[in-house]
């Protein structure tokens, strides 16, 4: 089994696309938190990860509401 592993997205959506790009040959990817910063813009990141064909764990960070 691949796992795509990250973190620190916050909120920046070039590293996200470039992120999901990446982890075309993965199994799974693991986010292990911070798709925001200081709690604002969490969304869009999310949706951003929604595209993904492969499931997707999350796990909010310290800038993230959880």
């Amino acid at each position: 089994m691949k796992i795509f592993a990250c973190s620190d997205l916050h909120r920046d959506t070039a590293v996200t696309r470039q992120l999901l790009s990446a982890s075309a040959g993965a199994d799974v990817i693991v986010v292990a938190g911070d798709f925001s910063t200081k709690g604002i813009g969490a969304a869009d990141t999310l949706d951003m990860l929604l595209e993904s064909t492969v499931p997707v764990i999350v796990v909010h960070g310290n800038h993230d509401v959880p």
